[in-house]
């Protein structure tokens, strides 16, 4: 990341021009969303008293009011789309081309459900995928591609009365990562989250053999990794040779440094990485002005934090050739 003082500069001299007619623009949107959803909320109170003082059957009345916040959140989402659009346009792409001219972005794109299904990570079906941000590009000798995306399966149940319901469950969400590795895989491993360790011992490792379909597990001589992560292998020799002590030590920092699940696997000539998260990144704050370094400073802060997996891995160092 650029120095503090020229960080600086770059907001004052690149970004405040694009702000200012952002800003105009964000507070007329709020002005309308105010209104629209003030006209909702007055409406769902007159509906919601009416079935109230009719008696109306509780799950009815529950059913309106959830039905009244979904109406809200959708016509929120639909009018500032936008907006949202324009300040990635004016201000997310220049900062990141601020942090690195070789970089690309395209705010609509993002790793498309084909290559996500390709890192083998989840083998849940997926029945709603969305991505978003893309960002590609060589980090020094490194190419990556990475963006938020949200893959989800739905399950179908009926209640009491014999009503359908549908019900949407997260297979993933967060940031994605594929990476150039240098090396060619001939099988495939994967380093995953292990909970089952780290709730039951010894008997997690038995838990760890039941029921994968990532190949065989994989036992390795370092306690504080194998307490974090559970690995799997199509060829437990390839696994041992690319998972060095040297490189259990990096994703264990890179693990502890995220806070989040992360998730691993090295196929073909790639190291895919996903990085759990609930926060919705590269997103401008509706209801808070946009003239605000801080908030150019975090999103300077989140695309260093992705970049920095390059680093974070020694991605750079070539210590293999690929075959």
């Amino acid at each position: 990341m650029a120095n503090e003082q020229s960080f600086e500069q770059f907001f004052e001299s690149e970004l405040t021009p694009a702000l200012q007619p952002l800003e105009k623009q964000r507070k007329e949107l709020v002005k309308k969303i105010t209104i629209t959803c003030g006209g909702i909320a007055i409406v769902a109170i007159v509906i919601a008293i009416f079935l109230i003082v009719n008696s109306a059957n509780l799950m009815l009345l529950l059913f309106f009011v959830i039905g009244s916040f979904a109406l809200g959140a959708f016509l929120i989402k639909r009018m500032s789309s936008e907006y949202v659009f324009s300040f990635k346009t004016l201000v997310v792409e220049p900062i990141i081309q601020y942090i690195s001219p070789d970089l690309t972005y395209s705010p609509k794109s993002g790793i498309s459900e084909s290559r996500f299904r390709a890192s083998e990570i989840f083998r849940h079906s997926i029945d709603r995928y969305h991505c978003e941000d893309l960002i590609q590009g060589p980090v020094e000798q490194t190419h990556i591609n990475f963006s938020e995306l949200h893959a989800e399966y739905k399950t179908e149940s009926r209640d009491s009365k014999g009503h359908r319901q549908t019900n949407w469950h997260t297979i993933f969400k967060g940031l994605f990562f594929i990476a150039d590795f240098n090396k060619y895989f001939k099988g495939r491993t994967f380093v995953l989250p292990d909970s089952a360790e780290k709730l039951f011992g010894r008997f997690g490792q038995k838990i760890q053999e039941i029921g994968k379909s990532h190949g065989k597990l994989v036992k390795l001589e370092d306690p504080d990794f194998e307490r974090e992560f559970a690995v799997y292998s199509t060829d437990q020799v390839e696994a041992r040779y690319i998972l060095s002590p040297a490189l259990m030590r990096r994703l264990l920092k890179f693990k502890n440094k995220t806070g989040e699940k992360v998730y691993f696997s090295f196929t073909g000539g790639e190291v895919n990485i996903g990085i759990s998260s609930t926060k919705n990144r590269f997103e401008p704050k509706l209801f808070s002005t946009v003239l605000n370094i801080e908030l150019a400073r975090e999103f300077v802060e989140d695309l260093q934090m992705a970049l920095d997996v390059v680093d974070d891995l020694n991605l750079n160092t070539r210590i293999w050739t690929k075959e």
